[in-house]
């Protein structure tokens, strides 16, 4: 369905060599003739196993009237622009190739594992059903159900990956609802394997955006999963349609984006609020590795990841101390000596032993925050500098933010 606004160019060139190009369901058959229960099979929806009921959608449509299109998308945001691709076949999907039904049918009697993957955006629209349900009831007008052989049926969000208008990708009757591009084709198929623990060693892709086909090989090459991709390319049906019909049909498509766009921005209905006084090991992971993913999007590497070290006597612990590796640099959190051993040269082989940590990790300075009435003296034998000062604590106290190059 992508292609439609596409800057309306087909994409016909194979790129990869682990890709095929077919035209038809009996094409694609020859294909998966061999496939057992070893094989994922995973048919993209729209374009490939149906089309929209109105002719208003069609590319030669879209192309004859330019001159229509043209003010209505030119205020259009990217997002605006996906969020009107998704809302093309909402209501009426018609079949494309009516060899689909008995070829996912057959694929289903061998009892070989099929999915759907579609990039349409997840949730509701208006008054109508979750993009999955909407999905699963139109399909089954053409005698199509993912859910007989797919290796998971029931809800699961794919809440590790990035979120789109409030929503991730989910998943529900065999049918994975991507939600946009903000992530690959790719990456969400290997977020459904890992939810649900399946592991088939071939997967066979099916869709008629090129671009969704080539997002499978490298995650499923670093996988180790072999991958049969098909850009499928079938002849769209020629139907012609009135300029007011265009005119009309775009129109309402536009509101109906402006209206989506705005709901899904302000509603917080979802959202629910735990407030509580420890950090739990599971959620300290998830804040962890939000931030390191976050980093490395940015370039930044090894953020976040925690070290201690530890002095003791006689098996008896000392001395403390722990910290990270936050964006690069050795970020000292938490220092403590016990009373009895202060002033015996203990803390500066602590602090000594934290700094052969950051070099290790290849940190040019350690970063350090104490108040007042800690140890601004003793950082400062250590070599760190005053970056800068923060009062307003209790009793006049003020927190130093110290460095030092390493």
């Amino acid at each position: 369905m992508l292609k439609f606004l596409s800057i309306f160019i087909l994409i016909t060139t194979i790129l990869c060599a682990d890709i095929m190009q077919l035209k038809t369901m009996k094409d694609v058959e020859t294909i998966v003739a061999d496939a057992d229960q070893d094989t994922l099979v995973v048919f993209d929806i729209d374009d490939t196993l149906t089309f929209p009921g109105d002719p208003a959608f069609d590319l030669p449509n879209l192309k004859k009237y330019r001159h229509i299109m043209a003010p209505i998308k030119e205020n259009w945001t990217p997002h605006h622009k996906l969020v009107a691709i998704n809302l093309m076949a909402i209501d009426e999907a018609l079949l494309l190739d009516s060899d689909a039904p008995a070829l996912i049918q057959a694929l289903q009697e061998r009892g070989v594992p099929t999915i759907a993957l579609t990039a349409i955006i997840a949730g509701k629209i208006e008054d109508r059903e979750d993009m999955n349900s909407l999905r699963k009831k139109q399909l089954a007008q053409h005698q199509i159900d993912f859910s007989k052989t797919a290796p998971h049926t029931d809800r699961m969000i794919f809440d590790q990956l990035k979120s789109f208008l409030n929503h991730h990708p989910v998943s529900e009757h065999g049918i994975i609802v991507a939600n946009g591009i903000e992530n690959s084709k790719g990456e969400v198929l290997l977020e459904y394997l890992k939810l649900c623990n399946h592991n088939p060693k071939k997967i066979i892709f099916i869709d008629d955006t090129l671009k969704h086909v080539e997002s499978m090989v490298e995650p499923l090459k670093q996988q180790g999963i072999e991958y049969t991709g098909i850009h499928f390319t079938y002849d769209l049906p020629q139907r012609p349609v009135e300029e007011d019909q265009m005119l009309k049909m775009w129109t309402e498509i536009d509101r109906l984006a402006d209206q989506v766009i705005e709901e899904r921005q302000n509603n917080t209905s979802n959202f629910t609020v735990r407030i509580d006084d420890k950090i739990e090991s599971e959620l300290s992971n998830w804040l962890v590795q939000g931030l390191k993913s976050h980093a490395e999007e940015h370039g930044v590497l090894n953020c976040s990841e925690r070290f201690s070290v530890e002095i003791f006597d006689n098996g008896q612990r000392i001395a403390a101390a722990s910290g990270k590796n936050l964006f690069g640099s050795l970020f000292i959190d938490l220092v403590y000596i016990s009373e009895n051993y202060r002033g015996q040269g203990i803390g500066r082989m602590l602090m000594e032993k934290a700094f052969e940590v950051g070099k290790n990790l290849n940190c040019p300075i350690a970063v350090v925050e104490t108040m007042s009435f800690q140890a601004v003296e003793f950082y400062q034998k250590l070599g760190f500098t005053i970056d800068f000062a923060r009062e307003g604590y209790r009793n006049n106290s003020t927190l130093y933010s110290m460095q030092r190059k390493l």
